[in-house]
């Protein structure tokens, strides 16, 4: 049988089907993926996600093919969310994490450009209560003085996040302004205490490693 090919002209790119194997080729009579683009190419609107989506970052081969960056179904993923807390109150970080083991970066910052960026890992799962969250490291910027952040580990389910050499701001934060404790209360939720004087907007990004 031989292999039928239909060529259709869009502008002064070429693209070519192929009916028998269904790839399509732009700029190339010769597709070997699905979809093989010879050239660049412009996406003009992506469409943004619920914070708690879980998304894949896509990468390309030495061959210009996308790939994942890990041969696992779900290692790499990356889910994200936010929450704008009051003083002294506490609010839902991020909900419906799906189980597994995570990378956790949480950052905030002030009116004053300080930003405090902290990293802890998560192991996210409810059989036997077997979820639990860890400090790791951090830093704030900019400060000559203790860069990292000090973590507080009450139990398996919180960690207390605090730093020093912030000076108060003129959004009314004082030095306790940054500061904030990470409870998890159940499997796949983590909720986020303000321990400062100001309300503060928290950014959550979670990396699943298993």
């Amino acid at each position: 049988m031989k292999k039928k090919c239909f060529t259709i002209a869009v502008a002064i790119a070429s693209v070519m089907i192929n009916a028998q194997t269904g790839l399509v080729g732009v700029n190339t009579s010769t597709p070997t993926n699905t979809l093989d683009i010879n050239g660049t190419t412009r996406v003009r609107t992506i469409t943004p996600v619920a914070g708690t989506t879980v998304v894949t970052p896509v990468y390309s081969d030495t061959n210009g093919v996308l790939v994942k960056a890990s041969p696992s179904a779900v290692y790499g993923e990356l889910t994200s969310n936010y929450a704008n807390v009051a003083s002294g109150a506490t609010g839902t970080l991020i909900t419906g994490v799906t189980p597994g083991i995570y990378k956790v970066t949480v950052i905030d910052s002030d009116g004053c450009i300080f930003v405090a960026v902290a990293e802890y890992l998560m192991v996210n799962y409810s059989f036997n209560g077997s979820f639990s969250i860890r400090g790791i490291t951090g830093i704030l910027s900019p400060t000559n003085v203790a860069k990292g952040p000090t973590f507080g580990e009450p139990d398996k389910n919180t960690t207390i996040t605090t730093w020093t050499g912030k000076p108060d701001c003129q959004d009314g934060g004082n030095s306790t302004a940054l500061n904030y404790t990470l409870t998890m209360p159940a499997a796949g939720t983590i909720n986020v205490t303000n321990n400062g004087n100001v309300s503060r907007f928290y950014r959550v990004t979670l990396t699943r490693l298993e």
